[in-house]
C-alpha cells in the first residue's frame, strides 16, 4: 500500500520541530503496517508576484528518507482564512495531480481537519482516490464551531472514508456538536524509552516546568503571576518559543520575578527529554488542547503533572495528576502548584512510579493499535 500523507503538520530541514509528532506517528505506523509514504505539504504564501517570488510553488525535499512534497497556495493571513481551503484545493491541484500519476497512492491521510483535510478530500475525490481526516485540536475546538465554516466544514468531512480525533473529547465534538458519525479515537503515544526518568541520581526537587509554543492560548502569564503570588514556588523553566517571548520576559520583570523564570527556548527532541529526566513538577495552563504531547511526555519523564482540565487532557491524566478548572485564576494555580511541590519534595520516587505508571497505557503500541484498526476498518 502507498498513503499520500497530507497535512501542513510535518517537519523538514528549514523547521525540524514542526509537526514531529506526526512524522512520528505516520513513521511507525509505516513500520508496522508496510506500507510506503511521500507527504504533501501545503504551504502559504502571499498573492502576486511577491508571493512566488518568495516561495516556489512546487519543491520537492528528502526529509529523513522521505519525500516532502512543500506545495505554495495564495493566502492572506487573517483576512483569507474563511475560504482557505477552497484556494488550497486550487493552489495544490496541479501537484496533487503529478503526485498521483507518479507515486500512484492508494489512500490520501490527512492531518488536521481545516483546511487540509477538506481541500484533501475534494482533491481526492476528483482523482478517485479514498481519504481519511484526523482532528488534531484547534481545527475542532475554534475552526468547526465558527458560523461561517461549520456547514461547510461538516459537508467535507461527511464524504471522507473515514474520520479520526485524538483525543475523546476531541471525537465527542464531532459527533455531539456537528452530528458526524463513527469517528474513532487514535491518540498520539509516547516514547517510553526515550522520555523516562533519570535515575543516576536523585531527581530535582527545586522546579517547575512548563513545555510549549509562547503564544496566547497556552496562558502561560498564569505560571509567572502564580510565582508572583507564591514566593515558596521553585524556579519556572519554559521550553519553546514563539511570539510571546518578550512579552512573558516583560512580564516576569514587571512583577519581580526574572531571576526565577528560565527561558530555554526550542530545544531538540533527545535535548528536551533530557531537560525532563532531571525531574521537577510539570504545569501546562494552556487554554485549548486536543491530545497534548507535552503533557504524555511529562508523565513519561516521572513529573507529577498539573494541567487545565480542557480537550484530552483528564483523559490522559486520569487521578493522576491535578486538573485546574479553566476559570481558576493565578492565585489557585499557585495554591495548588505548592501544595504539589511540597509533596513531591517529600516523596519524588513515589510520585515518579504514579506518572510512569500513567504514562505506560499510551504506549506507541497502543496507539498503533487503534490507528491501524482505523486504517483497515475505514478502507474496508
Amino acid at each position: 500500500m502507498k498513503v499520500l500523507l497530507f497535512t501542513n503538520l510535518y517537519p523538514c530541514a528549514r523547521e525540524p520541530l514542526h509537526g514531529s509528532f506526526v512524522r512520528e506517528r505516520t513513521e511507525r505506523l509505516a513500520q508496522r503496517m508496510g506500507f510506503e509514504y511521500e507527504v504533501l505539504r501545503p504551504c502559504t504564501r502571499l498573492p502576486g508576484p511577491v508571493g512566488w517570488m518568495v516561495r516556489p510553488s512546487h519543491r520537492r525535499e528528502e526529509y529523513r528518507g522521505r519525500v516532502v512534497h512543500h506545495v505554495a497556495y495564495a493566502h492572506v493571513p487573517v483576512l483569507g482564512w474563511a475560504s482557505q481551503d477552497l484556494r488550497m484545493k486550487a493552489g495544490l491541484g496541479k501537484a496533487f495531480r503529478r503526485i498521483r500519476a507518479e507515486f500512484s497512492p492508494d489512500v490520501v491521510d490527512a492531518q488536521y481537519l481545516y483546511p487540509d483535510a477538506l481541500a484533501a478530500i475534494a482533491l481526492s475525490r476528483e482523482a478517485a482516490v479514498p481519504c481519511l481526516a484526523t482532528a488534531r485540536g484547534t481545527d475542532v475546538n475554534v475552526l468547526a464551531l465558527e458560523p461561517r465554516l461549520r456547514s461547510r466544514i461538516v459537508a467535507g468531512l461527511s464524504l471522507a472514508h473515514g474520520l479520526a480525533a485524538v483525543s475523546p473529547a476531541l471525537a465527542g465534538i464531532l459527533e455531539r456538536e456537528l452530528g458526524l458519525e463513527n469517528v474513532h479515537v487514535t491518540p498520539n503515544g509516547v516514547d517510553l524509552e526515550r522520555f523516562r526518568p533519570s535515575y543516576d541520581g536523585e531527581p530535582e526537587l527545586q522546579r517547575l516546568i512548563s513545555v510549549g509554543r509562547l503564544v496566547p492560548g497556552k496562558a502561560f502569564h498564569y505560571l509567572i503571576e502564580a510565582l508572583a503570588l507564591e514566593p515558596a514556588l521553585p524556579r519556572l523553566e519554559l521550553i519553546g518559543s514563539g511570539p510571546l517571548r518578550k512579552e512573558l520576559e516583560k512580564l516576569a520583570q514587571k512583577l519581580g520575578v526574572q531571576d526565577r523564570v528560565v527561558f530555554h527556548g526550542s530545544l531538540a527532541r533527545e535535548t528536551l527529554a533530557q531537560e525532563l529526566s532531571r525531574g521537577g513538577v510539570f504545569a501546562f495552563p494552556s487554554r485549548r488542547e486536543g491530545w497534548p504531547n507535552a503533557v504524555l511526555e511529562a508523565l513519561a519523564s516521572g513529573l507529577p503533572v498539573c494541567a487545565s482540565a480542557t480537550g484530552g487532557i483528564p483523559d490522559i491524566l486520569g487521578r493522576c495528576g491535578d486538573l485546574m478548572p479553566l476559570e481558576a485564576a493565578p492565585d489557585e494555580w499557585a495554591g495548588t502548584l505548592r501544595t504539589l511541590c511540597r509533596a513531591y519534595a517529600d516523596d519524588p520516587r513515589s510520585l515518579q512510579a504514579l506518572a510512569r505508571e500513567r504514562a505506560a497505557k499510551f504506549s506507541w503500541d497502543a496507539s498503533l493499535d487503534l490507528c491501524q484498526a482505523f486504517y483497515e476498518e475505514s478502507l474496508r
